[in-house]
């Protein structure tokens, strides 16, 4: 994928699922900008990005050799934009 000033983007997919989906929507409705809208958004996590594409490439085949599954407990959410980064806003759960 190419992100900005020539960038290249290595990001795993998410699998979606309707937790996802109401989350986004939450997100939608705090903060209606096109690019989060729940019907064009994917479900991603940027692992890194980089011009050199090269250097992209052995980052994704050292991934795909010592890949292992893992599980997550999220307590905590944050919504950054980028180019530069920006925290836009933070949920903690109590």
């Amino acid at each position: 994928m190419n992100g900005r000033e020539n960038s290249y983007v290595l990001y795993f997919k998410i699998k979606e699922n309707r937790e996802l989906k109401k989350l986004q929507e939450r997100v939608y409705n705090i903060l209606p900008i096109e690019k989060y809208n729940p019907n064009k958004f994917k479900f991603h996590i940027t692992i890194h990005v980089d011009r050199d594409y090269d250097k992209i490439i052995k980052i994704k085949k050292e991934l795909e050799q010592s890949f292992i599954p893992i599980e997550l407990t999220v307590s905590s959410i944050g919504l950054f934009e980028i180019y530069p980064a920006n925290l836009v806003g933070k949920h903690s759960e109590q």
